[in-house]
């Protein structure tokens, strides 16, 4: 594996207080990393073998000679005085490749975690494996959204610009999913309920209502502000979370939950991460593992140290039956014919040599609060196999057939409020071919935006693309 910046160790706690982490790095002469354990205790409680740091705890310098050496750490702690130690291996300086094996009696995967630093703590606490943190500890209910382009010209041009959190700047120029894709992990870890915070659609993208977007003028003048668990923002959530399966897929998505102090036969959960279990099971989808922390008072007790959950474990069957989940759901190959956001009522239809009999259509809408279901519609252009504009009946194949000048045969969107994702699944008998996709509104319902269009399929798309001349 590769080391970024910091890898958390989380061992079992050894009867007798030691320690021991082995394994090989290499390291680049000019880059250095060391292993360090956090804990209690001062100074003065010297622990052989390692030094005190100035920011508390204990730490040893690993080999860089800039090949692959071998190297073993021991140490033996009092819990009495120093408590149970935070095992870390950081990055101290340099910005040369780090590549790091550990000596482990099993597999462990590396575990990316993407929450706050209170559900970080948590998973320390209740958990063993190899944790690394996300550079982000927001961003996640508004990654999928479009960039919003007035804030991000501001930001640029601003003078306080260069004070700005890091965090507001990839909320709004949209970095969360393009971070995601730069690191290195076997598994993400989301913690939904730390990362749910109240939103704002500004000007068609949505962005975090924090303190920083305040000050940026937004929302200072008939604000509506979409509150975490409200219909809208469970939409936005969810296309979020389905974005960020298809950039981490085939490794498995661990969605973080926090346990009731009161027993679950006695409450039923209504919390944001119950809402995706209970979408999750009633849909029979398999899409995401589900992980039980103890409640806090579990945590806090020191009652749940010999019960930790082991990611070896947890995730062994999911690497399998997750990557099987995904080559039944993704195609083999995709076109994206739409990346940032377009009106409808601009959208010319996207023209096609031919697509394949079997076809998936995903798009991304950003539509009124209020918007009138079976108002929007997905057309198509159909010929038959010589060519000529198709006239048959395809009801079977859940495709209807309209008198609506401009649209011939259609299929109607899902219902849409807010931000929403469509998934059309298109099959056709093999002699009638698709020549254009649209989208149409039957009505004018205030600005419904367009953001992303997908054509997926099992099938090659390589020449689907390549236009034949227009009939004469």
């Amino acid at each position: 594996m590769l080391l970024d910046k910091s890898l958390a160790i989380n061992t079992a706690i050894p009867a007798d207080g030691q320690y021991t982490i082995s394994g090989w790095i290499k390291c680049p002469v000019g880059t250095r990393a060391l292993m360090r354990f956090l804990t209690e205790g001062t100074a003065d409680d010297s622990i052989e073998g390692l030094h005190w740091g100035v920011t508390g705890g204990w730490y040893k310098y690993l080999p860089a000679t800039g090949a692959m050496e071998y190297f073993q750490v021991s140490a033996t702690f009092d819990e009495s005085i120093h408590g149970i130690p935070e095992i870390r291996i950081e990055r101290w300086f340099g910005d040369g490749e780090i590549e790091l094996l550990l000596e482990q009696e099993k597999w462990q995967p590396k575990v990316l975690f993407w929450g706050d630093d209170q559900s970080y703590e948590a998973l320390l606490k209740s958990s063993i494996g190899l944790i690394e943190r996300f550079p982000l500890s927001s961003c996640l209910i508004t990654a999928a959204e479009p960039r919003c382009e007035t804030l991000s010209n501001r930001l640029t041009t601003g003078k306080q610009s260069p004070d700005r959190s890091a965090e507001f700047t990839a909320d709004i120029e949209k970095r969360a999913l393009g971070m995601l894709l730069e690191q290195d992990f076997d598994a993400l870890v989301l913690d939904v309920e730390s990362l749910c915070r109240p939103i704002i659609n500004f000007q068609g993208s949505h962005i975090e209502f924090t303190s920083d977007a305040k000050s940026l003028g937004v929302g200072l003048v008939n604000a509506e502000i979409i509150d975490v668990g409200s219909p809208n923002y469970l939409n936005i959530l969810r296309r979020s979370l389905q974005s960020i399966l298809r950039i981490v897929r085939p490794r498995p998505v661990v969605v973080q939950a926090r346990a009731s102090a009161m027993p679950v036969s006695e409450t039923e959960d209504n919390s944001i991460v119950g809402v995706l279990r209970k979408d999750q099971e009633e849909n029979k989808l398999n899409d995401f593992v589900f992980l039980d922390l103890p409640s806090d008072q579990a945590i806090d007790s020191g009652t749940t140290t010999s019960k930790r959950i082991d990611f070896g474990d947890l995730l062994e069957f999911s690497l399998v039956n997750l990557d099987a989940n995904m080559m039944q759901r993704e195609k083999s190959d995709k076109i994206v014919l739409l990346s940032n956001p377009v009106r409808v009522n601009q959208l010319e239809p996207h023209k096609f040599s031919h697509l394949p009999s079997e076809f998936v259509v995903d798009i991304d809408v950003l539509a009124p609060f209020k918007y009138r279901e079976r108002n929007l519609l997905l057309t198509f252009e159909l010929e038959d196999s010589n060519g000529e504009p198709f006239e048959g009946n395809l009801s079977q194949y859940s495709i209807s057939r309209s008198k609506m000048k401009g649209v011939s045969y259609f299929k109607y969107f899902p219902a849409v409020q807010g931000s929403a994702v469509a998934e059309f699944e298109v099959s056709l008998p093999e002699h009638v071919r698709c020549t254009a996709i649209g989208i149409r509104e039957i009505r004018d319902q205030g600005d419904v935006f367009v953001t992303r269009i997908e054509i997926q399929s099992d099938d090659s798309l390589v020449n689907a693309l390549a236009l034949k001349p227009e009939r004469e």
